[in-house]
């Protein structure tokens, strides 16, 4: 009778943290972020694409620069998808925030472009994103093979 006692309130457990995991309810926006891999003291820009709020047949792309010295002004956006160019002017102008003693400059702007636009990735070989700035081009480099 122990045994099955035991067995029978493992399974209750195991089942009522099961429940307790899963949700039925979708979060409202689905955004992805992440650091681009850039060698020792180089600018490492983060790139975020969401879904833009106002017309969801669009994505918004935001680029963040951090630096330890200066603020800059990004002025365009270029994709380079296997060697074909698409270039995106910002939407707004580039905003400069302070965050720590660490990185105490950030720029950061963004684009809006079609959603279909991701389907130009599809069978990519290579891609590129290059920020056109005020003091020069910041390129990012993705290869897929």
């Amino acid at each position: 009778m122990n045994i099955l006692k035991t067995a029978f309130l493992g399974t209750a457990s195991v089942m009522g943290l099961a429940g307790c995991a899963t949700s039925s309810t979708q979060p409202p926006n689905i955004a992805s972020t992440g650091l681009l891999i850039c060698a020792q003291n180089e600018l490492c820009p983060a790139v975020k694409v969401t879904w833009n709020e106002q017309e969801r047949s669009h994505l918004k792309i935001t680029a963040y620069l951090p630096s330890a010295k200066e603020d800059y002004d990004i002025q365009q956006f270029v994709f380079l998808i296997d060697q074909k160019p698409y270039s995106y002017t910002p939407a707004a102008a580039t905003t400069h925030e302070y965050i720590n003693r660490m990185v105490p400059h950030r720029s950061s702007n963004y684009i809006v472009v079609p959603s279909s636009f991701l389907s130009t990735f599809k069978n990519a070989k290579d891609i590129e994103l290059k920020l056109v700035t005020d003091k020069g081009n910041i390129p990012l480099y993705t290869t897929y093979s």
